[in-house]
């Protein structure tokens, strides 16, 4: 079968999940017998794309075009896509960030991992939203099948759009198990206690109510820890939280990282003492995995696919309260014995997690719609 991938899509450091998605699933779909062959589109820019979408039944193909910007990518893949489906006589698309592209005359599987659009009026802008939206309605209806990462996700999209069940089949994402476990060497490079949140710098992530939780743990507990946190994507954003950081009195005890590469975070997710994650939205949420399958304590937001994804090896706690959060996070800091429970929990939890299992669902979602047809 001739399986054509749309790679085409922000994938610098600061895109988030879903750059670490792509290239996941390509170096998993080359690990496996090469039953199919695969094109990948991408950005000529798109160089550690493009490397990976060679041998093995693989062909990379590099996308002409000013595509850095969100219309004019949008029309680049409008064009491109449809015509190179006929050239190369391929028998399904897969779209694995969204949005797809209609008109290919093949069958198609939308991989949708977000609904932020939807959830907040405030992020993205309005017309970006709106536009948003409107593609994504497009996708779900027209799609052969649709990939999601959770039954929260499943649930929301059935309901939200109309959808038979039977059309939206769920995938968890991977985890690198070689990578992020307990027995990787590297150090930290972060002195002292701390407490670590990995995330895309934006609103819905929550990071000030995350920092004003901090502040109650360190005026009314006296913790020694700091607060990490690791991620890019907003640097007016990063200037907002680390103003409101000054203002709490909490500024030294604060350390912004910016982006860092996956090989990097494990150490980092090791020498921390509890993982937080207060987002108000995740349709999966991989960093608390990966801080799971490191041996780290999880506080995370009790909302949307987050209490799924931890299946009860983290504390849940309110996001939009600052003092649950505070409460959560300093019992975890401070009970030993709840820490030791929630490791061993989070270390079995993680175990459920594969990107061989995450592929194999998607090629067998794939197989099915190019059967379809």
């Amino acid at each position: 079968m001739r399986i054509g991938i749309d790679g085409i899509g922000k994938l610098g450091a600061d895109a988030g999940g879903a750059r670490t998605f792509l290239l996941n699933i390509l170096d998993e779909l080359k690990g496996l017998q090469a039953d199919h062959q695969y094109y990948v589109f991408a950005s000529r820019r798109a160089k550690e794309v493009l490397e990976r979408a060679q041998g093995n039944g693989f062909h990379g193909i590099g996308v002409p075009g000013p595509i850095e910007g969100g219309i004019p990518r949008t029309g680049v893949r409008q064009m491109f896509l449809p015509s190179q489906a006929r050239r190369l006589a391929l028998d399904v698309m897969y779209f694995p960030n969204n949005f797809l592209v209609p008109f290919c005359g093949r069958p198609t599987v939308v991989h949708v991992r977000g609904l932020v659009q939807y959830i907040f009026s405030d992020y993205p802008p309005l017309l970006k939203a709106l536009g948003r939206r409107m593609m994504l309605r497009l996708s779900v209806k027209t799609a052969t099948l649709i990939l999601t990462n959770s039954n929260f996700m499943k649930a929301d999209l059935c309901q939200r759009f109309r959808l038979p069940p039977d059309k939206v089949q769920v995938v968890y994402h991977g985890l690198n198990q070689q990578l992020f476990n307990t027995d990787g060497t590297g150090q930290t490079p972060v002195d002292g206690p701390y407490i670590l949140y990995v995330s895309v710098l934006r609103p819905y992530k929550n990071h000030g109510r995350l920092l004003q939780a901090f502040q109650q743990l360190v005026s009314k507990e006296g913790i020694r820890h700091r607060l990490v946190l690791v991620g890019g994507g907003g640097p007016t954003y990063q200037k907002t939280m680390e103003k409101l950081a000054h203002d709490l009195g909490i500024g030294s005890k604060v350390l912004f990282m910016g982006n860092r590469d996956n090989t990097q975070l494990p150490p980092i997710y090791r020498g921390a003492d509890l993982f937080v994650c207060p987002s108000l939205f995740e349709s999966f949420g991989l960093p608390v995995v990966e801080a799971m399958a490191c041996g780290t304590p999880v506080v995370a937001s009790n909302l949307f696919a987050l209490p799924e994804v931890t299946g009860g090896a983290a504390l849940l706690a309110d996001p939009e309260s600052v003092s649950e959060l505070a409460k959560a996070m300093g019992r975890v800091i401070k009970d030993r014995e709840l820490r030791a429970q929630m490791i061993e929990k989070g270390l079995q939890r993680a175990e459920v997690f594969s990107w061989r299992k995450t592929v194999l669902g998607i090629l067998e979602t794939i197989e099915k719609a190019a059967a379809a047809g």
